[in-house]
């Protein structure tokens, strides 16, 4: 196994968070509504030193940044997904931002897909190859090395621990990507549920699937939260057809 470094970075938190951080408002007084305004050339300096120090601190060989595609095949299984968001504008920079990256980098998206998607995807297709940099907790579903930007922190999530987080997320939900897992079950809740189960040896589906019952909600239900809280790794999206292998619960 080479001992290279490969860096596979979240794109789209990129853009936002440079995008978002080079922007202003001008506030007119009794005039017209405020208006944002930015500097693409201060945008991409920021971007470009980001890059560089990434690099330079998990002294990788080369990087690739990934960005989610159109059409996203969650919607299909949960209309309301992200519905939040959509009412969100994009940085004005977000654009230009990506162009200049495009034109810089490799850089890599996929229709029906997320960026976290297609990490997940390309990190568990060629295990050991990457570190996945990013600081969405979504992330810790995938095994293999991580980087996290803004704790410093490399870590190594083990396939246990990543299959722990899926089932964790399935119970919480997460109201920032518009689907709600069992309402009134946070962390230390789902947590709770997941040790017990643990500790008697029984599947964690299973466990997962009691508790929705026990609130009151259907299997179908907690299968409709596992599909869309599940980022893709190997084997679950056909490139040549564009088709999404939804989770289903296995047991050995």
């Amino acid at each position: 196994m080479s001992k290279d470094i490969h860096l596979l970075i979240d794109g789209d938190i990129v853009l936002h968070r440079f995008g978002q951080s080079n922007q202003t408002s001008v506030d007119w007084g009794d005039g017209p509504p405020s208006t944002a305004v930015a500097t693409i050339g201060e945008a991409i300096c920021d971007v470009e030193s980001f890059l560089a120090t990434t690099v330079d601190t998990l002294h990788a060989v080369d990087l690739s940044l990934i960005f989610s595609g159109s059409r996203n095949f969650r919607y299909a299984v949960l209309p309301s997904y992200k519905w939040n968001r959509k009412k969100t504008a994009k940085p004005i920079l977000f654009g230009a931002i990506k162009e200049h990256l495009q034109e810089n980098y490799t850089c890599l998206e996929q229709d029906k897909l997320e960026g976290d998607d297609l990490m997940g995807i390309i990190s568990t297709a060629n295990k050991g190859k990457y570190v996945i940099c990013s600081i969405d907790k979504d992330m810790k579903q995938i095994p293999g090395k991580h980087y996290n930007w803004n704790t410093g922190k490399k870590s190594t999530i083990t396939r246990a621990a990543a299959d722990r987080w899926f089932y964790m997320q399935v119970l919480t939900g997460d109201p920032g990507d518009g689907y709600t897992g069992i309402p009134g079950v946070g962390a230390v809740k789902a947590n709770e549920i997941i040790e017990l189960a643990e500790s008697v040896g029984q599947p964690l589906w299973d466990a997962v699937v009691e508790a929705y019952v026990y609130s009151g909600l259907s299997e179908q239900h907690a299968l409709q939260q596992a599909q869309v809280a599940r980022i893709l790794q190997d084997g679950e999206y056909n490139f040549e057809t564009e088709e999404v292998k939804l989770w289903t619960p296995t047991h050995d």
